[in-house]
C-alpha cells in the first residue's frame, strides 16, 4: 500500500482563511457576539500548528531514532499530564500520567 504525501499550497491555505474570515463575518451578522473571540482562537490556533510543524519537521530531519523518540516520549507525557489535570476526579498525578490502567476513579 502506497500512500502519497497531501501538498497544501499557499492559494488553499489563503482560500480556507477566506472561508474562516467568511463564517466569522455570518456569525456576527447573526448576532453572534464571540466573534472576537472566534477569530483570536483562529489565530492561535494557525500561529500554534505552525510553530508545531516546524518544530516536527525538525525533529523528523534529524535522522536519529533517538532522539524522535525521546521527543515523541516528552510529547506523549505532557499530553497525559493535561489530560489528567483536566478530569474531574483527581487522580495520583504521576501514576494517571504513566499507566493507562490505573486511570479509573476509585470507590471512596
Amino acid at each position: 500500500m502506497q500512500t502519497e504525501m497531501i501538498l497544501i499550497s499557499y492559494w488553499d491555505l489563503a482560500i480556507l482563511s477566506l472561508l474562516v474570515m467568511l463564517m466569522g463575518i455570518v456569525l456576527w451578522l447573526h448576532g453572534f457576539s464571540h466573534v472576537g473571540q472566534y477569530y483570536w482562537a483562529n489565530i492561535r490556533t494557525v500561529a500554534q500548528l505552525s510553530l508545531m510543524g516546524v518544530w516536527l519537521s525538525w525533529v523528523f530531519n534529524a535522522d536519529n531514532p533517538l532522539w524522535v523518540a525521546l521527543v515523541g516520549l516528552i510529547m506523549l507525557l505532557a499530553a497525559g499530564y493535561e489530560i489528567a489535570k483536566r478530569q474531574q476526579y483527581r487522580f495520583a498525578r504521576y501514576r494517571s500520567v504513566l499507566s493507562p490502567w490505573d486511570t479509573a476513579p476509585k470507590s471512596r
